[in-house]
């Protein structure tokens, strides 16, 4: 190593109070589908998909549900169909590697003539015409998956997709937090009249990146009584944003939602902010090294900072509908033979060497460009470290732990694979002796470092 190299000193002090709920993705339940089995999807990719997500150790899914998939009229219900079977495909994933789910009803299906749509609605999606028969329709759902199907991975659901910005409540774009907070606590009215509240979390909020609307939800006291835990959707960064830009806006974000309520905080979609084409467009950037290493600076600043939870949007490339096939995963489709982005693995060695339930430290450095979290769990302790300056440093890290070695997980645009290889091997191992451990951090890179046993 260089004389020149910079040492910068990164610490930590008690932890931030809050739990880590699972870090994970996005799987929208499409891949049975006939949109995308026309495309060639059989088993073999099922089997591909099950065995990424065990790897990975994935903690945590968020899905979307349409309502009219499994009610396509009023009183009228499928269980076995189509778009039922591919729902239950990923929840069989989820169960049988404990994976964390959310379940998110995303709005009735308004450019479909949708039974619970209100007509005219300027989105694809609107609120229900009828409250009563929306959270019926919710429970019906939960009691067949959960009471007769048997799931036990369900642990939250989420009542409309981005209320703020596409709540609309007429033919116009008016959107209304007294009738949404109206809405969601319909859903809880039901989900107690039909035994199913102690089942799950009432997971509320769930923006698409408009901070007042969080505010709005936690400041209402008779709202935050029946929410159990809060969400957003995080987009507010280009790929080139840096930590000086991140982090002190992650700290205003928090700060309002700490103050209005005590309940656990996270992140239900995060991602880059695209400015130069749709979620359909496979961009540059959307391949880039860059987009890999926001997500480290995110998955670091905001779990300091207490966030319990973030799913990134998502998982791998699949078809939406007939003609739009996302290109937001960490994996292409298979007409590109499932390859993995270089973001994915940014991404999966934060999945693979965290716990579910660790106890969360914001750490302090003494360079802007640098920033840290650790989280710690009764099997040992993970860091994340982020590098943001032009040139290397070493950091002089304060450890959690008196002695021992961390195995360190690069993500650099040096250490990149130069073939598509899921698995996951250590860049170096650091020694610490005496609470002390020196961490050499290329420019521009993430780290995960961990004493976690290999399971």
């Amino acid at each position: 190593m260089c004389s020149e190299t910079k040492t910068v000193t990164v610490t930590f002090g008690e932890p931030n109070g809050y739990f880590l709920e699972g870090v994970g993705a996005e799987i929208d339940p499409h891949l049975f589908r006939q949109i995308n089995t026309r495309h060639g999807v059989d088993d073999g990719d099922w089997e591909l998909l099950r065995q990424r997500v065990g790897y990975m150790r994935l903690q945590k899914i968020r899905m979307m549900i349409m309502p009219e998939w499994y009610e396509p009229e009023k009183g009228v219900f499928s269980w076995d169909n189509p778009e039922v079977r591919s729902v239950c495909r990923i929840l069989d994933i989820a169960e049988e590697f404990g994976v964390r789910v959310n379940l998110t009803l995303w709005g009735a299906h308004a450019s479909k003539n949708s039974w619970l749509a209100i007509p005219g609605c300027v989105h694809w999606v609107s609120p229900p015409n009828d409250l009563d028969a929306w959270s019926e329709n919710f429970c019906a759902l939960l009691h067949w998956l959960i009471r007769v199907k048997g799931y036990t991975c369900i642990r939250e659901i989420t009542p409309y997709n981005e209320p703020n910005p596409a709540y609309y409540v007429k033919s116009v774009q008016e959107v209304s937090f007294p009738a949404y907070k109206e809405m969601v606590m319909n859903v809880e009215r039901h989900l107690r009249q039909a035994g199913l509240r102690d089942d799950v979390m009432l997971c509320t909020g769930d923006d698409g990146g408009v901070a007042q609307w969080i505010q709005d939800c936690t400041g209402d006291p008779e709202f935050e009584a029946i929410s159990d835990i809060f969400n957003s959707h995080f987009y507010y960064f280009h790929k080139e944003s840096t930590l000086e830009e991140i982090v002190p806006f992650c700290e205003k974000l928090m700060k309002p939602i700490r103050s209005n309520t005590k309940k656990d905080f996270e992140i239900n979609e995060f991602g880059t902010y695209w400015d130069d084409g749709g979620d359909y467009v496979d961009l540059p950037g959307n391949n880039s090294f860059e987009r890999g290493l926001l997500c480290g600076k995110l998955l670091t600043v905001l779990l300091g900072e207490g966030c319990v939870g973030m799913m990134h949007w998502c998982l791998f490339d699949e078809y939406y509908s007939d003609n739009n096939k996302m290109y937001r995963g960490l994996w292409r489709f298979k007409d590109q033979n499932w390859t993995f982005r270089p973001i994915y693995y940014a991404i999966a060695p934060v999945t693979r060497y965290t716990r579910t339930g660790s106890a969360m430290f914001k750490g302090g450095a003494d360079a802007p460009y640098v920033a840290a979290t650790a989280l710690r769990c009764d099997r040992g302790t993970t860091y994340l470290l982020v590098n943001d300056g032009a040139e290397d440093i070493l950091a002089d890290m304060t450890c959690l732990e008196e002695s021992g070695s961390l195995r360190q997980f690069l993500y650099s645009a040096s250490t990149l694979p130069e073939e598509s290889v899921g698995a996951l091997t250590p860049w170096r191992t650091v020694t610490v002796r005496d609470r002390r451990g020196k961490i050499h951090m290329p420019a521009k890179s993430f780290a995960v470092l961990t004493d976690l046993p290999e399971e």
